[in-house]
């Protein structure tokens, strides 16, 4: 069975999730735009909210849910053929309105409080005399205990 179908199918009869979001950022480059510095913070909030559990059935929760952020992340050239970016991202989740009324005022279930990357590229060009760049990821992510 193909679950991006049946999620398709599934979402086919829900309304839309409504989503407002405001957002700030700024952006600025030094060391001779050999590092970049980005910085946002953002508020969203969302109307109609759905579930996935992760086998392909959603499901709408009704629910109103609020996310507040924060978003800094370096860009450093560390060599001509080597670049690293990195960005943490902090965020605080609420619902804000279900029909499950002790549910208000708790985190979003599976949102993280604290998440990070790390991404590392290495451009090969020159000592392979072509094109060939291997980037390489790391992950984290954190949740906040359970209320």
């Amino acid at each position: 069975m193909n679950s991006t179908t049946s999620a398709s199918n599934a979402l086919r009869n829900l309304d839309p999730e409504k989503t407002k979001t405001l957002e700030l950022g700024g952006k600025t480059n030094l060391l001779g735009e050999r590092l970049g510095l980005t910085g946002a913070l953002f508020r969203t909030e969302k109307n109609n909210t759905y579930h996935d559990d992760g086998s392909g059935n959603v499901s709408a929760t009704g629910n109103k849910e609020r996310y507040y952020g924060a978003e800094p992340g370096l860009t450093g050239q560390i060599t001509p053929d080597w670049t690293a970016c990195l960005g943490y991202m902090y965020l605080l989740s609420e619902i804000t309105d279900a029909a499950t009324r002790t549910n208000i005022g708790n985190p979003v279930q599976g949102v993280p409080t604290n998440s990070s990357t790390l991404w590392i590229t290495y451009d090969f060009a020159r000592l392979l005399h072509g094109k060939m760049t291997i980037p390489h990821a790391r992950r984290h992510r954190r949740s906040a205990p359970s209320s």
